[in-house]
Order: structure tokens, then C-alpha cells, then sequence
């Protein structure tokens, strides 16, 4: 009898004790749902004044002094009255900043006259002289610069050895979850929404890559120096972090699946690694096209 007692009584005290343990590995070693980024009760969005419609986006990277020049131009739906302008900035130098809108008394844009970063929030607030009417649509414009940094997010610089074991470098980027920010002045938070037109000035032997397909690629003069002038087509409305970018001496391989265009690129002389790219997502496309 002690036995059969003795089995029935480890029968529930196992099952008891690894859930005891479980549960004090959860609370003591796994992350709280409080120290999420969607429910921490410090985490603080940006104000509701305005909200982004779209981005008209110019980089400029420089892969010898790794640094970026941009400009952005932002349409705004208007909500409140208001002479302020909250945005996302990070590890970014602002040159100006003005807003435009038919809403206000002067047709001319008017430049903001106090530009405040925070640290905390990683933000900067864009004060202006007349008051923005809610209602209206606006077009803020800001010039800036920043580093093409080594910590494999934001704009940053990567690099790998050519067939002769030289180091080359590329500029990409990594948005996600909320470093779209280090690259561009932005509403870096996934509900607020906006389509995208990215435009990329590189030198013309760099290939400049984007998200959507390229609609433009021409010659222009930058400081004397002839470049090529990359326009990538209008994206869907998505979030901040899904964007891509990347500037590089890069081969491009290029093929339709449906009415898909595929695009795949490798270092130069590795074209035969494109073709077995292809191949993987020649059986991959259809199945995302319609997810």
C-alpha cells in the first residue's frame, strides 16, 4: 500500500514541480510583457497634431568620408491648430526646416525658429511663427546629415573582400523595429502609415537599390562631379521600418514571375549566385504574390 501511495503522491507532485519551476524561470529570467516596447507605460508617442501622408526622400551617401547627405519633404494632414511639428530624429544634424502650407496667410514657407532635440524620446520639435490650421495639408522640408555608421542599423556602412581581397564597401540599411529614424527625420511608429518615393544621388559605377522598382535613372552634377540619380517608384503605404535601401559596386540580375519583376543582386564577378537566387524564388513568388 505505501507503495501504490507513494506513485500516486509522485504521479502529482512532478507535474506541480516543473510547473513551480517554470514559472520562476519566467518570472525572473524572461522579459515581462511591461518591458515590451508595445506596453510599456514610459514609452511615449509623439503628439497627434499632425499625421504623415507621404515621403518624398533624397540620400546622398558617401562611401569614402561615410557620411550621408537627405532631404525630405513630408505631406501632413493637419490635425489641431498648431505651431509646433514633433518627428523622430536620430543621430541626424538638421540644416533647416520649413513648412508650406495654402492654409496659412503667405504663400511663401516659413522656416522654423527653434529646432529642439530631445534625447530621451529621440525626437526633435520644429517650432514655427504662424499657426498651422487643422483641416489643411502641409508640407514640411527638412535638410540634414549624418554618419554611415558600423552598428548594422539605421544608414550604415558594411563591407566584404573583392576576388582580390580588397575591401569594398556599401551603404544599406536596417529600419526595423525603429532605426528608420537614424537615417531620416520620420514618424518612426508602426500605426502611422505613409507611402514613400525615395530618390538616391551615388556615384554613377554604384548600383542604388530600394524597395520598389526604378523608374528613373539619369546623370546629374553634384559639386562639380557627375553622379547618377537613382528615383525608385511610389511604394504602397506601410510603416517606417519596412523600407530598404542599399548602395553599393553591385551586380543586379533581373526576371518576371507573373507580374512580378524579380530582382536579385550579388558582388561583382558572382553573377552564377543570381541564377540560383532566381531559382529559389521562381518557386517562392507565386506563393507570396498571393498570401
Amino acid at each position: 500500500m505505501p507503495t501504490t501511495w507513494s506513485k500516486a503522491l509522485l504521479f502529482v507532485a512532478l507535474p506541480l514541480y516543473f510547473a513551480f519551476l517554470a514559472n520562476y524561470f519566467y518570472r525572473n529570467y524572461l522579459p515581462t510583457p511591461a518591458t515590451d516596447m508595445t506596453s510599456n507605460p514610459d514609452r511615449k508617442v509623439l503628439p497627434s497634431n499632425v499625421k504623415p501622408l507621404h515621403y518624398d526622400l533624397t540620400l546622398t551617401p558617401n562611401l569614402e568620408t561615410f557620411k550621408f547627405d537627405g532631404t525630405v519633404k513630408i505631406n501632413l494632414a493637419v490635425k489641431h491648430d498648431t505651431e509646433k511639428i514633433t518627428l523622430h530624429a536620430q543621430d541626424l544634424e538638421f540644416g533647416y526646416a520649413k513648412v508650406h502650407s495654402t492654409s496659412l496667410k503667405t504663400e511663401t514657407a516659413q522656416l522654423a525658429t527653434e529646432i529642439k532635440y530631445d534625447e530621451k524620446t529621440l525626437s526633435a520639435t520644429l517650432s514655427f511663427p504662424e499657426t498651422i490650421p487643422h483641416g489643411s495639408e502641409a508640407t514640411l522640408e527638412i535638410g540634414f546629415k549624418g554618419t554611415l555608421n558600423d552598428k548594422m542599423f539605421g544608414f550604415y556602412r558594411s563591407s566584404y573582400q573583392d576576388a582580390q581581397g580588397n575591401t569594398k564597401y556599401l551603404a544599406t540599411t536596417q529600419f526595423e523595429a525603429t532605426h528608420a529614424r537614424r537615417a531620416f527625420p520620420c514618424w518612426d511608429e508602426p500605426a502611422l502609415k505613409a507611402t514613400f518615393d525615395v530618390t538616391l544621388v551615388v556615384p554613377s559605377e554604384l548600383v542604388a537599390l530600394s524597395n520598389m522598382n526604378i523608374v528613373s535613372e539619369k546623370p546629374v552634377k553634384d559639386s562639380g562631379t557627375e553622379v547618377g540619380k537613382t528615383e525608385v517608384g511610389k511604394t504602397e503605404v506601410g510603416k517606417t521600418e519596412v523600407g530598404k535601401t542599399e548602395v553599393g559596386k553591385t551586380e543586379v540580375g533581373k526576371t518576371e514571375v507573373g507580374k512580378t519583376e524579380v530582382v536579385g543582386k550579388t558582388e561583382v564577378g558572382k553573377t552564377e549566385s543570381v541564377g540560383r537566387w532566381k531559382e529559389v524564388k521562381y518557386a517562392r513568388t507565386p506563393i507570396m504574390s498571393t498570401y
